[in-house]
């Protein structure tokens, strides 16, 4: 059969369509743990303190740190373009203030592995453990322990789902009485520092992500509204805050959302997510990845939950997407004009139960 040049072309930019739209397999250089963005590049952490970057979406890796045989990384994070940090087991907490170009190790005062990490600045710091939340002010060399305010009404909340540093004075914590997003929730702040610690009342909400974007704090959750008429009904709902006491409405979510919201914005389903921190916010499309041990052709959420409160493990920068599932696997993504058909399910809100420790 004959092509002519033209169909030949054709042919070949509709292929390299078609491949461009799968989920493939990143060539990171050792077993990703987890990853985040930082402007317009990626960053995954794993054994051995390995920390690396990418700058076309997952496709190409530096590596940028690494320490064999010194604990794993579990988390990466960064407050802005300079200021990263990241945690992982024996109390290890790296911090950069260069970008990421180079990390070094934050004193620590305990050795529980370290669930998430939030600094504001190379001094003041919050550190969520698999035993309790801490928050230093000097760089590490104090930590002092966090809790829910004292009060028998506080006692219920057992659960951490995020922990965030905002500025040298203010952090805040969102506690849940329960791992899952039907939990009543409680936010407490601190505006001094760390030195004490208060309840933030946001009325008939179901909070489940707290999160930093656009140098604001960010609430996502449900609120209850037409409360006078049978009890009303839960529609979905931000809050944005500049200082952590103030707190505006921000644009409604399109759907409820789960724990799987980031600077990037919030996972709908396998396929989609909306960035709600956005003016009028925007939504980005991918394709649904498929789990390979669901047989019959179907699809199913492979975005990983981990044992953490960053439940779901999932990134993007330079219209790229990537995600642990298992293995850190990147597809292209597209800002689309409306929010398509829905997908399969994202994956259920997850929280960390703080354990009490014997120090």
């Amino acid at each position: 059969m004959f092509f002519s040049p033209v169909r030949i072309i054709f042919l070949a930019l509709m292929c390299a369509t078609i491949v461009q739209a799968q989920w493939t397999r990143s060539a990171v250089p050792f077993e990703a743990t987890a990853i985040s963005s930082n402007g317009d590049s990626l960053w995954a952490c794993g054994p051995g303190q390995a920390i690396a970057s990418s700058p076309d979406g997952g496709l190409h890796w530096d590596m940028r740190h690494r320490q064999p045989d010194a604990g794993t990384l579990q988390f990466i994070g960064f407050a802005h373009e300079n200021l990263g940090f990241a945690g992982g087991t024996n109390g290890l907490v790296l911090l950069s203030v260069d970008g990421g170009a180079s990390w070094q190790r934050v004193p620590a005062s305990f050795s529980e592995a370290v669930l998430q990490v939030s600094f504001a600045d190379a001094r003041h710091g919050i550190v969520l453990t698999t035993a309790e939340v801490l928050y230093t002010h000097d760089g590490g060399k104090n930590w002092r322990k966090v809790l829910p305010p004292g009060g028998e009404e506080f006692k219920p909340y057992k659960f951490v789902l995020e922990i965030a540093a905002l500025n040298a004075d203010t952090a805040a914590v969102l506690f849940k009485e329960g791992p899952a997003q039907f939990y009543d929730g409680l936010l407490i702040t601190t505006h001094d520092a760390g030195e004490t610690w208060k309840p933030v009342a946001v009325p008939h909400t179901t909070l489940t992500n707290l999160l930093l974007a656009r140098g604001e704090y960010w609430l996502v959750g449900g609120e209850v509204i037409d409360r006078e008429h049978h009890g009303g009904h839960a529609v979905p709902v931000t809050f944005h805050s500049r200082d952590g006491a103030v707190w505006d409405r921000g644009p409604k979510p399109l759907i409820d959302t789960n724990s799987a919201c980031h600077p990037e914005g919030c996972l709908m389903w396998n396929g989609a997510w909306f960035e709600p921190f956005a003016p009028n916010g925007r939504i980005f499309t991918f394709p649904p990845l498929a789990d390979p041990s669901v047989k019959n052709g179907q699809i199913a959420m492979s975005i990983s939950a981990v044992s953490h409160n960053k439940a779901t493990q999932w990134a993007a920068a330079k219209g790229r997407i990537c995600a642990l599932a298992p293995g850190l696997q990147c597809a292209d993504a597209s800002v689309a004009p409306a929010l398509p058909q829905r997908g399969t399910p994202a994956p259920s809100l997850g929280a960390s139960e703080l354990r009490s420790t014997t120090r």
